[in-house]
């Protein structure tokens, strides 16, 4: 039986649960897509066809590699909480990115798109680096969900500034948890940060 003194980090426990699915990377990378999509052709039709296309590159495959490998005993859970189970998941995840941002170009999208879309392609590619490179669990749902706001912000002004407590609580919930130390999620939302910015403002400066 519960005691008053265990239920509140049960509570706790649970809400972490929540928010660590609903933030999750994959979360934001289906959303990502649509907000880019629509900044960059103001169209429903085109937010659609383009947003799905990039979800389907940037979210679907990868979390279909990642699922099947759960499945398959290969991974922990859907989350890869393993740092040695996360090289094929973030290089699907990655090329998968730079096949999406290579159709955007090769069609004639608007040029926003692609640089949006290079920012995300940049946090991926350095997750990676640090990942198998440095050999450490840099925390990929503090990444993706500050990459996500700081390219809203770039995209839409500063009102998805907003966004911000959710990476918070994203943050809070995978040390809540203990799949990342404090250092970890705090480096993946720098991470995020950094990357999202550089990869579209490189983008832009190439591109004009």
């Amino acid at each position: 039986m519960q005691t008053a003194e265990t239920t509140p980090a049960t509570a706790r426990h649970k809400v972490a649960r929540i928010a660590t699915e609903a933030l999750a990377p994959w979360v934001w990378l289906v959303a990502m897509p649509y907000a880019i999509a629509w900044l960059g052709t103001h169209h429903a039709g085109k937010t659609l066809l383009w947003g799905t296309v990039l979800t389907v590159t940037g979210s679907v495959i990868p979390m279909g590699v990642i699922l099947y490998g759960a499945k398959r005993g290969k991974y922990d859970s859907h989350h890869v909480n393993n740092r040695e189970g996360r090289l094929v998941p973030i290089l699907v995840a990655l090329i998968s990115q730079i096949v999406g941002l290579v159709l955007l170009i090769v069609t004639g999208t608007p040029v926003v798109m692609w640089k949006l879309t290079a920012g995300i392609v940049a946090v991926g590619f350095f997750s990676l680096a640090i990942t198998v490179g440095l050999r450490w669990k840099i925390s990929l749902h503090a990444a993706a969900s500050a990459g996500s706001v700081v390219l809203l912000v770039i995209g839409y002004g500063w009102w998805p500034a907003l966004l911000v407590p959710l990476v918070a609580l994203v943050c809070w919930s995978r040390v809540e948890l203990r799949n990342h130390t404090l250092q970890q999620v705090l480096a993946g939302v720098l991470l995020g940060v950094v990357a999202a910015g550089a990869g579209y403002w490189v983008a832009d400066a190439l591109i004009g």
